[in-house]
């Protein structure tokens, strides 16, 4: 049996889309999206990007801005619980056993655990491995017969960083970089990617033509 791992966001999920929809609803309650992106980018710079959450975001937000209104947090958590599929994941999780699949990610369980739940990614994959003191070249052999030999192991992210780490760690896995990389992501091209997909429907067709 093949084992998959997928990254979650901007591979699974629009997460460039969510953004939008932070920006907005920062804006709505009197936070220009200028003021929105710094306090995202000081967050970056104090604490790595794994540690992105709203409340995190909301006190850096109010050390400029001491009167944002608490609805303002409230209405950015909510964007956890909305759907942000890319129109081609379901089709793409379908085309594979539930046992083929599991996500990795990056960050603290109080922001991607609510995300994996919204989408009911345990309905499509066999396990959620969320991690935010681990690369997620780490997050392969926590379980001891991960990679047994023969089996036949790829690995999806859309960031050129996480591609190339896996690679380097795992040089038996086969690693694609699936859509163009988020817009904040600095490194966009992967150096080490067996193969670049524009969609996970390319993506699918890659993977079974090296059954």
């Amino acid at each position: 049996m093949r084992r998959i791992y997928l990254d979650l966001d901007n591979t699974l999920i629009d997460s460039v889309r969510r953004y939008e929809d932070e920006q907005e609803t920062a804006e709505r309650h009197g936070v220009p999206r200028t003021e929105y992106v710094r306090a995202v980018e000081m967050l970056y710079a104090r604490h790595g990007t794994a540690s992105y959450c709203f409340p995190l975001l909301f006190s850096i937000i109010r050390e400029a801005r001491p009167d944002a209104p608490e609805a303002l947090l409230r209405e950015l958590e909510a964007l956890l619980d909305k759907q942000y599929f890319f129109p081609d994941t379901l089709a793409f999780l379908s085309r594979f056993s539930r046992e083929e699949l599991v996500v990795v990610t990056e960050g603290r369980i109080e922001f991607q655990w609510p995300k994996a739940a919204a989408h009911n990614l345990l309905e499509h994959v066999r396990e959620v491995r969320i991690s935010h003191t681990k690369k997620k070249s780490e997050m392969f052999e926590e379980r001891g017969q991960d990679l047994p030999a023969g089996r036949q192991a790829f690995f999806l992210d859309d960031a050129a960083r996480h591609v190339d780490d896996v690679k380097r760690a795992h040089p038996g896995i086969i690693c694609i970089q699936v859509r163009p990389a988020a817009p904040w992501e600095k490194k966009q091209n992967a150096l080490l990617a067996d193969a670049v997909c524009a969609s996970l429907a390319e993506a699918a067709d890659f993977i079974d033509s090296l059954r």
